[in-house]
């Protein structure tokens, strides 16, 4: 599904980057037929909770500057695992691949990574009502159209 949304808004090349443990690296390549082609700013919003796919989209669009990436760092969990039962009932899931950024080569997979955005946009506690970082879009969308 991550590809499917991130190749509406980047025309060419990889979205992330796919490095499996026997070390080769494999790009997650955008269709081009779904390409919208569209000729308007774009903003992704991300924080600390943005996770798997929705990581990939923004680091396809980060990286390819297709559009602006707002808001903090994503949670940094972005990978391909194989679950496996143990003995007493658990599960444990054992990491096969990480992502990469296709720009950087930054793995995304892990913690304190994730995808940076382009504009940092934190949320202040102390106005709850209030969506900081959907002000910042708004402002930054008014500006470039």
């Amino acid at each position: 599904v991550a590809v499917d949304v991130g190749s509406l808004f980047v025309k060419t090349g990889p979205l992330v980057y796919q490095t499996g443990r026997d070390g080769n690296k494999n790009p997650i390549d955008v269709n081009p037929r779904r390409y919208l082609g569209l000729n308007t700013p774009l903003v992704v919003l991300v924080n600390k909770n943005s996770a798997s796919g929705s990581e990939i989209i923004a680091a396809g669009v980060r990286s390819s500057g297709s559009g602006t990436v707002m808001g903090t760092r994503t949670a940094g969990c972005v990978g391909s695992g194989q679950p496996r039962d143990l003995p007493d009932g658990g599960l444990l899931l054992v990491t096969l691949t990480k992502m990469q950024d296709a720009k950087t080569g930054e793995d995304l997979n892990g913690p304190g990574k994730g995808v940076l955005p382009d504009q940092s946009v934190e949320d202040d506690t102390k106005t709850p009502n209030v969506d900081e970082a959907i002000q910042a879009a708004v402002a930054y969308l008014h500006s470039h159209v």
